[in-house]
């Protein structure tokens, strides 16, 4: 069964090697990364330079506005061992970043923390596949 996530074929690819790559310590990161690896298997797939600019790919700036609230926030969606380096950086081994990794502006993400907390992309405020930069 598809579903409405949009993978650039470089993202997948860099998300395929994470584990080879031993960024991932503990038993939560590697169900985020068992999390991601499903939904890449039912997302859609394209090539970095046909991929739409609204679309949350890695290394995007993002604005999460959360519905009850009103209030907005800034992230950059990393992959492990980059989210030290870049200010307001989520991990895409986090809950929100797996919740956000393909997901276009408007979509409503779920926190099922037990409170029913609903964000929503707001923006993308920066893309690197927008800008030329395929392999980021």
């Amino acid at each position: 069964m598809r579903c409405d996530r949009i993978f650039s074929t470089y993202d997948c690819e860099r998300l395929k090697t994470i584990e080879n790559d031993r960024l991932i310590n503990d038993e939560t990161g590697m169900k985020m990364l068992c999390s991601i690896r499903e939904i890449m298997s039912r997302s859609k797939r394209v090539k970095p330079k046909k991929i739409k600019p609204t679309v949350v790919t890695m290394n995007s700036q993002f604005m999460l506005k959360d519905l009850d609230t009103g209030k907005k926030e800034i992230y950059t969606l990393v992959y492990p061992g980059e989210d030290n380096s870049i200010e307001n950086s989520i991990s895409i081994l986090s809950h929100i970043g797996t919740c956000v990794i393909g997901c276009s502006i408007g979509t409503v993400i779920n926190l099922n923390s037990g409170l029913n907390r609903y964000l929503v992309i707001e923006d993308v405020l920066f893309q690197p596949e927008a800008h030329g930069q395929y392999q980021m």
